[in-house]
């Protein structure tokens, strides 16, 4: 009799302890793993800011309003950020779940993460974005430093300088006949299209 009440309790305490190490697990990466990289980061002189709920809001105010051809890019574009940077300064960082995404926007620091590509990895992008789309962004290491040799020399300074008045010709021949088409309207909707030769 006191063998199917051993085997009883001894499956009451695994179950227990199972149960004990998942709650454990859970809390570390909910609360505790999350606090630790919270304190760490505060000594490092970054603020934290909102959440995804704030995010969700400004960018849904940002997209209700028309963008004028003067208007500052940031407040439409990345209005969270944008906020940010101007409450809690360039240093800060918001919570994307239990993971703190830092804002980065001093080049030398950038340049810092940009050469120590094994130590400051991406985000992992959900599994099923990687069938959809695919490209530079999403690679990391040794393919990285490929792509970017590769990519590098079309991007020197002496390529681009000969890049930018035509650049700037075709923009500027664009925004002008945008212009004489909103000259007189208060609100004009307008639909960019590609030009036939580029679509298949």
């Amino acid at each position: 009799m006191e063998i199917p009440v051993a085997v009883g309790s001894i499956a009451f305490s695994i179950c227990i302890a199972i149960l004990l190490t998942c709650s454990w697990r859970v809390l570390d990466w909910v609360w505790m793993r999350p606090k630790k990289l919270e304190k760490c980061l505060r000594q490092q002189g970054y603020n934290p800011t909102g959440d995804l709920k704030d995010m969700f809001m400004l960018e849904k105010h940002a997209k209700s309003r028309p963008m004028g051809l003067s208007d500052d890019p940031p407040p439409f574009v990345i209005p969270f950020f944008d906020q940010t940077v101007k409450i809690h300064g360039k240093n800060s960082f918001v919570w994307i779940g239990p993971t703190p995404m830092v804002n980065i926007i001093n080049p030398e620091q950038l340049r810092d993460i940009f050469s120590r590509i094994n130590e400051f990895q991406r985000p992992k992008l959900n599994p099923l974005a990687k069938f959809i789309a695919t490209g530079l962004p999403d690679l990391e290491g040794e393919k990285w430093v490929k792509n970017r040799k590769l990519i590098s020399p079309a991007f020197s300074l002496e390529k681009l300088k000969h890049i930018l008045p035509k650049l700037y010709q075709s923009c500027s021949g664009t925004v002008d006949k945008w212009e004489s088409l909103v000259s007189n309207e208060v609100f004009y909707e307008l639909d960019v299209a590609l030009p036939s030769k580029f679509v298949k």
